[in-house]
């Protein structure tokens, strides 16, 4: 067989060689010995193809582990690690569809991205939903699927969050903590419309709140503040982009109300809660809806600037009182590939503008000046551009001696469907910098390793249940306040409150990474509440990995009757990662926070 393979891809190769399209470039380079060398031949010119295909040539293989003929003859299947490439040749002088049988890949997969072309000079890159089971192929054409292994928590850099769909971050560090503000997109039945519930628009209503001293395991806080907490505000949706800095003890949450301007909040504490000082726009240019997605920093001289818009990009600066503006608003220049989310920050005498690039996909870019207020001059993207990815929006920061970008995607929606929605979720990525101030570009990131783990986890201290490096599946909410994606049934800023963990279901877990056990524990306590029952199993390095101890959770007559389980643990020392694992659930179940002793 295997001399019947290497028959057929020498063919391939030889087969008319100078008439090929560009994508059919890229299927000759799977089917080669040294795809790279062959595409470095090619094309000895990437800069004005696709990012998409960049990528592609940038990460050609340099060997394969897997090749497979397929059942068409024109089709062949090769692997690199967990990653498979389908590359199809038409040789012929008329368009054919080739038949695809991908059933041995099995029913799970990451994205499938689809290299081909609409005319012979013209690359044609998409996501693909599903494994398709044709391809069409122009005359002299070809084509290539890369499919990308289904997403791990364990081995690949996820999503932050699982519990809520998130976008927009904006991280604040408060002494040894980083917190994260992100924005909303509502699950479908938090969508108060049941026929826009399956629509792809977005549906924001309130800011939520996430900490962390670690970068990998994530405390949420639910609701930081919602458009009710904008009483002046002309609609019910379009809580987007929101960035929160600290002056003088004070915390300013600056907040695009979409179509009446950019409001302001502000509080004594980063959890609220937070108040409107102002009960009107701090900005309203009346004659556009460009104003969104503020982004505020203040200079080494107090000088405070607000950055914001989309597709022009402005700036104002702010009077000490952080909720006036001090003179008239300029609209900058255009910046090269600029199109909204700006991110406005200084760092080694360096200005720094991130934001996200010309729309669709956008991607994650950056401009540089010796100026708070310009001239910018761009640099270079941080992410290009993907078709794995829509929309994005960066904020950046260092912490705890690194530095650290976030984004957002699509990626934990992607494990359900490739049906487009705007379920979004924030990843991160820690970025470097060069000698000069620029900045590293970086993967895309499911391309990239898990986030490398600043401290361990102290399990002996109560740890809340929502505190997780991961949990899908599962929901959050605030003690005594329901989840709603209703304006008016919404509660004002309520600051800091208990939370709990529910809508349980057999299988799921919580994992919490780097758990440091010291020598011995011995107990495992877990206060709880509900109407029905649950069964946890302790696991550590794995949901399959070694159990060290198992809990019932019965009814304790209430869901807000909260009391405290306890049971033994054994072989529990040194440091692990930690898995709570649920089964034989029924009824509701609310978990409030664990502790082990």
């Amino acid at each position: 067989m295997r001399t019947t393979l290497s028959l057929f891809l020498a063919l391939c190769l030889t087969f008319s060689p100078n008439i090929t399209s560009q994508a059919q470039d890229l299927a000759r380079a799977v089917l080669s010995d040294n795809g790279s060398k062959y595409l470095s031949e090619r094309f000895p010119n990437t800069n004005s193809l696709p990012h998409d295909v960049q990528q592609f040539i940038s990460s050609m293989p340099s060997s394969w582990d897997e090749t497979r003929q397929l059942s068409c003859s024109a089709v062949t299947a090769r692997r690199s690690g967990k990653t498979w490439y389908i590359a199809g040749i038409n040789d012929s002088s008329e368009e054919r569809t080739f038949p695809l049988d991908l059933s041995f890949l099995g029913g799970q997969h990451g994205d499938i991205v689809y290299f081909g072309e609409r005319s012979e000079k013209a690359f044609f890159v998409s996501l693909q939903e599903n494994y398709p089971t044709q391809m069409k192929c122009r005359p002299n054409g070809g084509f290539v699927l890369v499919i990308h292994p289904a997403g791990n928590p364990q081995s690949m850099n996820m999503p932050l969050f699982q519990t809520k769909y998130t976008a927009d971050p904006s991280p604040l560090v408060v002494g040894d903590t980083l917190f994260l503000f992100t924005s909303h997109d509502a699950s479908p039945e938090d969508i108060p419309d049941p026929n826009e519930r399956s629509s792809a628009g977005f549906f924001m209503y309130d800011w939520l709140l996430w900490s962390t001293p670690d970068m990998v395991n994530w405390t949420e806080h639910g609701a930081v503040a919602s458009l009710k907490d904008f009483p002046w505000r002309s609609r019910d949706n379009g809580a987007w982009a929101i960035q929160t800095v600290e002056r003088g003890g004070k915390y300013y949450l600056y907040a695009p109300l979409h179509g009446h301007g950019i409001g302001v909040l502000v509080s004594d504490s980063p959890y609220g809660p937070f108040k409107d000082p102002l009960g009107k726009p701090l900005v309203w240019q009346r004659e556009h809806w460009n104003d969104i997605d503020p982004s505020v920093f203040t200079d080494d001289d107090g000088q405070a600037y607000m950055y914001w818009g989309n597709p022009h990009c402005y700036y104002a600066r702010l009077n000490d009182d952080m909720i006036s503006l001090k003179d008239s608003i300029v609209q900058l220049p255009h910046i090269p590939n600029y199109q909204e989310g700006p991110w406005f920050y200084k760092r080694a005498g360096h200005y720094y503008l991130a934001f996200a690039t010309t729309c669709c996909p956008e991607a994650l870019g950056y401009a540089m000046s010796d100026s708070p207020t310009g001239p910018w001059e761009w640099k270079n993207y941080i992410m290009t551009p993907t078709q794995r990815d829509r929309g994005n929006h960066p904020g950046i920061c260092d912490y705890k001696g690194h530095s650290y970008i976030f984004g957002q995607d699509y990626d934990l929606m992607h494990l359900d469907t490739y049906i487009h929605h705007e379920r979004r979720t924030v990843s991160a990525s820690e970025i470097t910098y060069n000698a000069d101030g620029t900045i590293r570009e970086i993967p895309y990131w499911l391309n990239q390793k898990p986030l490398q783990q600043l401290e361990w986890l102290n399990p002996y201290k109560r740890v809340e249940a929502e505190t997780m490096a991961w949990g899908r599946g599962l929901k959050t909410a605030k003690m005594g306040i329901p989840n709603t994606g209703v304006v008016k049934d919404m509660p004002a800023s309520t600051g800091r409150r208990n939370m709990y963990v529910f809508d349980i279901d057999d299988g799921e877990y919580i994992r919490l990474r780097g758990v440091d056990f010291g020598k011995d524990a011995r107990r495992f306590s877990i206060n709880a509440a509900g109407t029905g029952n649950l069964e946890i199993e302790l696991h550590i390095d794995g949901t399959d990995g070694p159990i060290i101890g198992k809990l019932k959770i019965a009814s304790t007559g209430s869901a807000d009757n909260y009391k405290s389980f306890t049971t033994k643990v054994k072989k529990a020392s040194g440091v692990h990662d930690l898995y709570l694992c649920f089964g034989k659930t029924s009824g509701d179940v609310r978990l409030d926070y664990w502790q082990f002793k």
